[in-house]
């Protein structure tokens, strides 16, 4: 949980030999935190599908005039739906007198059927026949994709890009949710942007081709300047980062994130990561190594605290459904943390959990101009390859266990209002099974929850947080600013400890304003106020309670 500076002081001299048993302000623990580094790679545009239209069959002359009974109909080489689904569409007609011009729109109604269902090549259409019994026959044809063309150089990875693509050619019929996962899949690929465009595979009703035009951005990178950071651990602080994508043909990314607080020796992070495909269904491994090392500043710095963090995590992600409107995928891993304290060259702390996790999260775009997104995970501290124990006394929390089950849950809608205005609403929270050792517990403060406040300003077993945020877009197009985004916020957090040398709940709000803007397409500039509402700043020595004011610079590469 966060202190104040002077409780910390002050249970650090009364404590003597028990000083491990004050858990120290989560903030001071080395690691570089996802609000003050961005994803290397941007998010882009989703891919595009272009269709080509397929008219209806023409009307012959003199349709209207031909009539007939219509005692039944067949719909003939349909194999997606049961025979009985048709019924709906001619079941008023059978047994009266109707003209072919009717049939036909019979047909119209049944290849909307399919197109509506995403069977966007398949058509149906009236054959040539003679009928003396009143039963009628419809020729379904079920489209398919020939093949696929692949464009563009894209390096060693080629080979699943095409992999990724072919599958596309296997499903019979075509349903536009097939072209879409494994356009979007490849997408997914590590440098690797491409779209579509379907055209007919010669004379054959039913039958196109797929032109995929890709290209590989084989390095990317960013450099970050912001004063996000606390007076602990550098309120200034430097982000660099680089990455290289898709050299091998296992669709591979290797990236290198340092971080640095720009005050002298406050805070210093290095992380490696790596990733590559498994198959050409979306199975993906990672691995982390990351380590960091912290000497507070401030007025900790006369304490001679030094701190050091080691993570390696490995982890496994698959994205089970896959669409430009709808995406469900599921993620579990494995985490290996070192952390450790010391207070003038003498052990202060000293935390070891391995810990097994599992998250599946969904997206989702609706009819009413909304996104959304919502995810649940679970991590569970194993009491494996020396874990902290029980009988440990140098834990961070004197009740804290490595063997624990925590839950933690997101949600956010974004909702576009106008062309040019947003409201984002999103939620958080985490509840813990028993007391938690001080890296696992939930924070707020910072940009997730709590803007107005230090990162990690409040700290508990369990906690919940909200954020309010109307946003206006604007795209001026100037040569020095590209596009902006201006908006209003409200936040909240509460936490809850199990902790009996804590307050058993703590709450914190705060509420400004900002703007966003892209610079140009490689440089951005963010601008925030943000107003403290309901309570002081525990870990500041003066305007605990005023206006802060933060600014962000990012240049990507």
């Amino acid at each position: 949980m966060a202190i104040a500076v002077s409780a910390i002081a002050a249970a650090i001299l009364a404590a003597g030999g028990s000083i491990a048993q004050v858990p120290p302000p989560a903030e001071l623990q080395p690691g570089i935190s996802p609000d003050r580094v961005p994803p290397l790679a941007e998010p882009l545009p989703q891919p595009d599908v272009e269709v080509p239209a397929q008219p209806s069959p023409a009307v012959p002359p003199g349709a209207e005039g031909a009539v007939f009974l219509l005692a039944g109909l067949e719909v003939d080489g349909s194999t997606v739906y049961e025979p009985g689904v048709f019924r709906q569409y001619y079941e008023e007609y059978l047994q009266t007198e109707i003209s072919l011009a009717t049939l036909y729109g019979i047909a119209t109604a049944i290849e909307t059927r399919y197109r509506e269902d995403g069977y966007i090549l398949s058509r149906v259409i009236v054959p040539a026949q003679s009928v003396s019994d009143g039963i009628y026959r419809l020729q379904a044809i079920e489209g398919y994709v020939t093949q696929v063309l692949l464009e563009g150089e894209v390096g060693s990875v080629r080979g699943l890009v095409q992999s990724y693509l072919d599958k596309i050619t296997r499903n019979r019929p075509v349903n536009i949710r097939d072209i879409e996962r494994y356009l979007l899949l490849m997408n997914d690929l590590p440098g690797i942007r491409g779209n579509g465009v379907l055209r007919p595979a010669g004379a054959e009703i039913g039958a196109a081709e797929l032109i995929v035009t890709a290209t590989r951005d084989a390095f990317d990178g960013f450099v970050l300047a912001d004063n996000r950071g606390s007076e602990f651990t550098g309120e200034q602080g430097v982000a660099l980062g680089a990455a290289t994508s898709s050299f091998t043909s296992f669709g591979e990314r290797a990236e290198l994130v340092l971080f640095s607080a720009l005050d002298d020796k406050e805070q210093r992070v290095g992380q490696i990561t790596y990733e590559q495909q498994i198959g050409s269904e979306g199975l993906t491994i990672s691995g982390l190594a990351s380590y960091g090392t912290s000497e507070p500043g401030g007025t900790l710095a006369p304490l001679d605290i030094e701190q050091e963090t080691t993570l390696f995590s490995i982890s496994a992600s698959y994205p089970y459904v896959r669409t430009r409107r709808f995406n469900f995928g599921v993620e579990a891993g494995f985490d290996y943390v070192d952390q450790t304290s010391d207070l003038a060259g003498s052990p202060l702390f000293d935390d070891s959990l391995r810990v097994l996790w599992a998250t599946a999260e969904a997206d989702y775009r609706d009819s009413f101009g909304g996104a959304n997104f919502g995810s649940i995970g679970v991590r569970a501290g194993l009491p494996i390859l020396g874990a902290s124990e029980d009988t440990d006394n140098n834990r961070s929390r004197v009740d804290g266990n490595a063997d624990f089950v925590s839950l933690n849950a997101e949600a956010a809608r974004l909702q576009r209002l106008t062309s040019n205005l947003n409201l984002l609403v999103s939620l958080g929270g985490q509840y813990g099974f028993g007391e938690l050792l001080s890296s696992e517990e939930f924070e707020v403060g910072g940009l997730s929850f709590g803007r107005g406040y230090d990162p990690s300003e409040l700290t508990g077993d369990s906690g919940a947080g909200s954020t309010v945020e109307l946003q206006f877009n604007n795209r001026p197009g100037l040569s020095w600013l590209d596009s902006y985004q201006v908006y209003a916020f409200w936040d909240f957090g509460v936490v809850w400890n199990y902790d009996p040398l804590a307050d058993k709940q703590d709450t914190l709000s705060s509420a400004g304003l900002g703007i966003r803007s892209n610079l140009t397409d490689w440089l951005s500039l963010d601008l925030e106020v943000a107003q403290p509402l309901t309570r002081e700043l525990e870990n500041r020595t003066e305007d605990r309670d005023s206006e802060r004011y933060f600014f962000r610079v990012t240049g990507q590469f």
